[in-house]
């Protein structure tokens, strides 16, 4: 299925709403999501494995001058990581078994575009860079141990980003649907009444 890049930005943000993040993390994941798929990468895929992640982990523990995040999840911790190395508070972060890397990588590049920096991220099968307008690198997989770090400024990847919308896989598109669904006002009487979709003027 192809879609254009506002409708995945939409999108995902009502399904954020919806699986029950507030509106400044669903914003986020709409962002990121976006810049996923601007650069040709799989941003459905990423939004469905975040939004889909069952509840845990809690906050971060600084120490040493990293933070940790245990059971990472992405939509929430990541923002905050990239929150406290932007403003030093602290060097590093780690994000073990993380839900949703790719979804980090969006987080963070749309960062990077917004601040003029760049990131390192190191996982088991690699590292990649991460700049504001593309990435450079092996990506991590589902459930990896991330280390995030900043770098001292921003790397130009070359990757032009492209403006003819996305594709995205069926499965994962009907999981942020029906996710974002869950924001629909259930059709009664009362609700019409209220001014969800045709009411009784429109219908005389």
């Amino acid at each position: 299925m192809r879609l254009s890049l506002n409708e995945v930005e939409v999108t995902l943000k009502k399904a954020a709403m919806g699986a029950g993040y507030a509106t400044g993390l669903a914003e986020d994941t709409g962002r990121a999501c976006f810049w996923l798929a601007e650069r040709g990468l799989d941003a459905a895929r990423a939004g469905a494995a975040a939004l889909q992640s069952p509840a845990g982990g809690g906050g971060g523990e600084l120490g040493d001058g990293c933070l940790r995040f245990a059971a990472a999840r992405v939509v929430r911790d990541g923002p905050s990581a990239l929150d406290l190395l932007l403003s030093g508070d602290a060097s590093s972060v780690e994000l073990e078994a993380a839900d949703a890397p790719l979804l980090l990588v969006g987080l963070a590049g749309v960062a990077a575009a917004v601040h003029g920096v760049a990131w390192r991220l190191v996982h088991a099968a690699g590292a990649l860079v991460i700049g504001g307008d593309g990435v450079d690198g092996a990506m991590p997989k589902p459930g990896a141990m991330i280390r995030l770090t900043r770098l001292a400024e921003a790397t130009p990847t070359g990757i032009a980003p492209q403006t003819g919308g996305c594709e995205v896989g069926d499965a994962d598109w009907a999981a942020i649907t029906a996710l974002a669904a869950r924001l629909l006002v259930p059709e009664s009487d009362a609700s019409r009444q209220a001014g969800a979709g045709a009411g009784a003027i429109d219908n005389d």
